[in-house]
């Protein structure tokens, strides 16, 4: 995983996205801890049409964590069935703003 998150951090996160490289470094320091490779018995019925994404949903349904972020197109295919099955929600970085802000603004009234 840290070998994916440093070759995307390395070609940038675009002009939307301006993100200083050293933050980022430093949020994956901060946040990112070790876990074990999850067993593929649930997680194996989703299969991703990439194998070198396949890591991030097993990763992802074996954590139970609430968001996969992602841009990559052959994960985004995978949000419905995630979701439904697994209570997993795959999004793109724009979607899983939107929907901050719209926490953010929904806390405030």
């Amino acid at each position: 995983m840290r070998a994916e998150f440093d070759f995307v951090a390395a070609k940038g996160f675009g002009e939307r996205w301006p993100v200083p490289q050293n933050d980022v470094m430093d949020a994956w320091t901060r946040l990112a801890h070790a876990t074990e490779a999850p067993s593929l018995g649930a997680a194996a019925c989703l299969r991703c049409s990439d194998p070198d994404d396949q890591k991030f949903i097993d990763l992802a349904i074996g954590e139970r964590v609430d968001t996969l972020v992602t841009r990559d197109k052959a994960l985004l295919r995978l949000a419905r069935k995630a979701a439904d099955r697994y209570g997993v929600r795959v999004c793109t970085p724009q979607a899983w703003v939107d929907t901050d802000r719209s926490n953010s603004a929904r806390a405030s009234d």
